[in-house]
Order: structure tokens, then C-alpha cells, then sequence
């Protein structure tokens, strides 16, 4: 598995084929959303992995705390658990059609998905099957 795999629009996870066999309610504008995040977070960090000079030279030369490295950590970190989320919910949509597992995962969905709208209709009443 590579990342550019991963990131295929057609075939990768956050493609449209992979969403439309197992997350259907998902639509294009999502598949796009995600590509997006996943491929800016890899090209984000893979910088600093493939030694890009001016990324390379942000970082401390010594191990002090610095605010600015901590907050792009914090955001890489936050957008990398959002898409581990969306992935997993994507792939495992077919088990939030039972009502008891949306009762025992809806505090774990919501905090890491609850802002997507289709998540908000599924956790809702109306969205239950």
C-alpha cells in the first residue's frame, strides 16, 4: 500500500468508488473534502521526512519547547485522527444501521465526526433505521 494508493480519487479510501460501495449517504463534495485534507496533511509532513530545507530549518536545534511546532503537531495530529475517523466510519457504515451501536458509539462519533451533517442525520431520530 503507498500513499498515493491511499489517495487515488477514483480507487483510494476518500475515493468516490470506495465511498459509494461502502458510504453511500456520503456524497462527491465529501470525497473531494477528504482527498484534500489527506493530501495536504502527507505533504505537510513528508517535507520534514524527505528533508525540505526550509521545514527542516523550523525545527529547534535543541529540545525546547516551542508554541508554534506544538500548535502544527496539534492541527497535522487533529487532521490525520479526523480521516482515520472518516475512514473508518466509511468503511463500517453498514454497522450504524443497527440502533444499538449508534447508542454505544454516539459519544465517539460525535466528538470525532459530529460536524459533518451526515452524521448529525444519522445520530438523529429520524436518521435511525
Amino acid at each position: 500500500m503507498s500513499w498515493s494508493q491511499i489517495v487515488d480519487d477514483q480507487n483510494g479510501i476518500f475515493g468516490k468508488q470506495f465511498i459509494s460501495v461502502y458510504a453511500e449517504s456520503l456524497d462527491e463534495v465529501r470525497s473531494v473534502e477528504f482527498l484534500t485534507i489527506a493530501k495536504n496533511v502527507y505533504r505537510e509532513c513528508s517535507e520534514y521526512v524527505h528533508g525540505n530545507f526550509e521545514k527542516l530549518s523550523s525545527l529547534p536545534d535543541n529540545l525546547l519547547f516551542d508554541e508554534n511546532a506544538f500548535e502544527q503537531y496539534v492541527e497535522y495530529f487533529s487532521n490525520i485522527q479526523y480521516l482515520i475517523c472518516v475512514a473508518l466510519f466509511i468503511r463500517f457504515r453498514h454497522i450504524f444501521n443497527i440502533p444499538e451501536t449508534i447508542a454505544a458509539l454516539e459519544p465517539i462519533i460525535s466528538d470525532n465526526l459530529g460536524t459533518l451533517s451526515e452524521i448529525q442525520l444519522l445520530l438523529s431520530p429520524e436518521g435511525v433505521n
